[in-house]
């Protein structure tokens, strides 16, 4: 998440002399990095990169928090000023509220604060803060709203505002959207709700907030308003993320939520903020603050023993040293002999667990170039080489080399291409915040992708062979799925020629005893027109054609034919030797021979091999109903055979078949 920050916005909340050049120099090297710095009048703009685990440096306060710690390091004097979790709050103890609010949702509403503020003056904010928001890449719009968007930039904790006089009967519902709602959007956009987001409804049934992502239009605050309701919220993060993405509504408020901002800012920035607004807008504070926090998150602590720090680090820290960078980050607690107990602050009590946590902060903020630079005196084993990645490389060359084009996709897929492949979307592992509908699944099948791939080229080529040679992610009973190298191939040719590319393959690589089995059980992608490959009693692959309603549901023009094989299993049943057989001093003879049978021609070729030694190759012609045609090639390495001895094998053809 990229911000943009103000050096003087900075020296609110740290005092120190050092420039503004110089501090985004010496704290990118142990914090947040500034990636570009710009003068702008008698101030500077930062543009500084907040990491997705660190939301509580996607602030001002945030970045000056972490600024003070490594400045301190540095020996350059430096102060962090105006703690905002020192707040004072507001107290109005006995002041009846002018608002109800009724949480439906529990589970999705972390935190929920709120303040009813009256007769406040809206008006054009002053010079200052518009500016302000001008440089930050914020629109400034009125007085009241700009100091929510002011104090988010200053604590990153969104907060919103409504006319209280437009929430019908002043009423708010939180509660999750039903699919097909639609809420209209501060930026004059409709959204219609696919269901399950944390929206909120007044008394009257109307929506007036996408929660999280932006407010709607129908409490907004104009210049008629007078009575607001000022709320500072903290969202389910996945809920939030969730919104956002599919609504394409990426504002600051959704970027912050979905990262999990600290729980304890909400009561202290209401509070900030009813102020301000009280100073610059007039009014008068009309409430109590509503609070509702239902699981408050447990104290958090974790040690670390000094002894295995220095040892983890590489180099001795003193005792007084660790502590003051602990201190300075906010971590509290206490020592007992080389044993530090640190409470961990509620900014970062999501991303602070173990001691090794705690040992990153004090060797980044100690600073890495401090630490020397030792190479490792141990020499890396070297590792065995994976028959696997062999075998898949010399696959693909030999694809390759008969005229196949090699496909790359995603493993990630849609629920589009599952229900198209009629696959089962259930088999399938889905991410929990994917970044769009196209890549919500993780594949249990090459195919799908495989075949969008031919219908993006039908119309391009006469003759289409492509394959695939990848990973797909089954489902098990560990959190992990199995990653399995899976090969898959489509092409426009005919059934047999398919499956002979196959055996050609099979042969390549050196597998044998290989044989093919029909089989009546359904198999995703193809149709009855199919047969299993079969090594050693394990089926490893499938070839057939196209399933006619998968054809339909890709509308591809004419039927192809797929094949899919599980190259991992394969690869354990490739045979390590290889026979050879010298070439005969004799001539081959080579005759065709017809053969009327209801076999399939699997089954006579397998018939035929078997029925002498002297057939050396066999070669599949052609079909006509029962009659199959194939070429012999009959050879003797004793002698030159004779056409009575070529016609009596024949016979015993004739006869297996």
């Amino acid at each position: 998440m990229d911000i943009k920050i103000t050096y003087n916005t900075l020296k609110k909340f740290l005092e120190t002399e050092s420039g503004a050049e110089k501090i985004a120099q010496i704290v990118s090297l142990c914090g947040p990095t500034f990636d570009r710095t710009h003068k702008i009048d008698e101030d500077y703009l930062f543009e500084i990169e907040a990491i997705t685990n660190r939301v509580d440096t996607a602030c001002a306060y945030g970045v000056a928090r972490e600024a003070n710690a490594i400045l301190n390091q540095q020996k350059i004097p430096c102060k962090l000023t105006e703690n905002i979790y020192t707040e004072k709050l507001i107290q109005k103890v006995g002041k009846p509220n002018k608002f109800e609010i009724e949480v439906k949702n529990p589970d999705k509403i972390l935190r929920f604060t709120a303040l009813a503020i009256n007769n406040v003056k809206v008006k054009a904010s002053d010079k200052i803060t518009s500016e302000l928001l001008t440089n930050i890449g914020e629109r400034p719009i009125s007085n009241v709203v700009d100091i929510t968007n002011e104090y988010t930039h200053y604590y990153g904790c969104p907060s919103h505002i409504f006319d209280l006089d437009k929430i019908g009967k002043k009423k708010l519902n939180l509660r999750q959207s039903k699919p097909g709602e639609t809420v209209k959007l501060l930026d004059e956009s409709l959204i219609e709700l696919k269901g399950d987001d944390i929206v909120i409804e007044d008394g009257d049934g109307k929506l007036i907030d996408l929660c999280g992502v932006m407010g709607g239009v129908e409490a907004v605050v104009d210049e008629n308003t007078t009575n607001i309701l000022l709320i500072v919220p903290i969202y389910d993060p996945k809920s939030v993320r969730r919104s956002s993405l599919y609504s394409q509504k990426r504002s600051i408020a959704a970027q912050i939520y979905e990262k999990r901002p600290d729980i304890e800012l909400a009561l202290p920035v209401i509070s900030k903020i009813a102020q301000t607004i009280v100073e610059r807008a007039g009014g008068v504070i009309d409430s109590e603050i509503y609070d509702y926090y239902p699981h408050p998150n447990p104290e958090k602590k974790v040690s670390i023993d000094l002894n295995w720090l220095n040892k983890f680090i590489g180099i001795n820290l003193n005792q007084e040293n660790v502590i003051s960078i602990l201190s300075d980050l906010g971590f509290s607690g206490n020592t007992e002999g080389k044993i530090l107990t640190c409470t961990v602050p509620s900014w970062r009590y999501h991303d602070i667990d173990i001691r090794e946590d705690l040992a990153e902060e004090i060797a980044r903020v100690y600073g890495y170039s401090n630490l020397p630079s030792i190479l490792p005196a141990s020499q890396l084993p070297a590792l065995a080489p994976s028959s696997l990645l062999r075998y898949e490389l010399k696959a693909k060359k030999y694809l390759a080399a008969i005229g196949f084009s090699e496909v790359f996709n995603n493993s990630l897929i849609s629920n589009d291409l599952i229900t198209k492949s009629t696959l089962d979307t259930k088999s399938h592992l889905k991410l929990q915040n994917s970044l769009s509908e196209d890549f919500e699944f993780l594949r249990v099948s090459l195919l799908p992708s495989l075949i969008q791939n031919y219908k993006n080229n039908e119309a391009l080529f006469d003759k289409i062979r492509l394959f695939e040679l990848s990973n797909v992610y089954l489902k098990q009973n560990s959190e992990l799925p199995e990653e399995r190298s899976t090969l898959s191939l489509t092409t426009n040719l005919t059934f047999r020629e398919t499956k002979g590319i196959v055996e050609s393959l099979l042969r390549h690589l050196n597998v044998k005893l290989f044989s093919w089995k029909e089989t009546s059980e359904h198999t995703p992608c193809f149709s009855k027109e199919l047969a299993l490959l079969v090594i050693g009693g394990k089926t490893v692959g499938v070839v057939g054609r196209i399933d006619p309603q998968v054809r339909i549901n890709y509308s591809l023009k004419t039927d192809i034919y797929l094949s899919e094989i599980n190259f991992a299993l394969l690869v354990d049943l490739i045979s390590p030797n290889y026979s050879y057989n010298p070439i005969s001093e004799y001539p081959s003879i080579i005759e065709s021979i017809t053969i009327d049978s209801t076999k399939s021609v699997s089954e006579l070729t397998d018939a035929i091999k078997q029925s002498d030694n002297l057939i050396t190759g066999i070669e599949y012609t052609e079909s006509y109903g029962n009659k199959h045609t194939f070429k012999i090639t009959f050879t003797s390495p004793l002698k030159n055979l004779s056409q009575v001895e070529i016609s009596s094998i024949k016979s015993k053809i004739l006869q297996v078949a």
